[in-house]
């Protein structure tokens, strides 16, 4: 896929728990190259909380469940974040990485983190039509 410098782009991180248990103290970290001026956190599910890590160099959010809340098999919570390609990036890639971690015994933890990147074209430039002349 391809994003636009100056556009905002909709970028939307599921976590999924494929059980078989209920999970405890769940945390999610969505971690980007991309500089924490171009992202905002737009949706943010019942029951949680997401905050921008200040001491990472790039944007990175870490989303915790609230405090006793369990997040059951088949729960996929959804984050939404904006971004606005910065012209700075143009011509490079957009790389956004999730993982989740919880308390509770995982008995598949190769499925707990995943990535894709997003590759950022400078500005298209617009043609107007040929207006005829008589």
């Amino acid at each position: 896929s391809r994003i636009y410098v100056g556009y905002k782009t909709r970028i939307n991180t599921v976590a999924d728990n494929y059980g078989p248990d209920a999970a405890r103290d769940v945390a999610v970290a969505i971690t980007t190259n991309g500089p924490a001026s171009a992202f905002k956190i737009t949706t943010v599910p019942a029951g949680w909380s997401c905050g921008l890590d200040t001491g990472y160099p790039t944007a990175r959010f870490l989303c915790s469940l609230d405090v006793g809340a369990t997040m059951a098999q088949g729960q996929r919570p959804e984050f939404v974040l904006t971004f606005t390609a910065p012209a700075s990036m143009a011509n490079g890639n957009l790389i956004v990485g999730a993982g989740i971690s919880s308390a509770t015994a995982d008995p598949s933890v190769g499925n707990n983190e995943n990535s894709y990147s997003l590759r950022i074209d400078p500005l298209r430039g617009i043609t107007l039509p040929q207006i005829p002349t008589n």
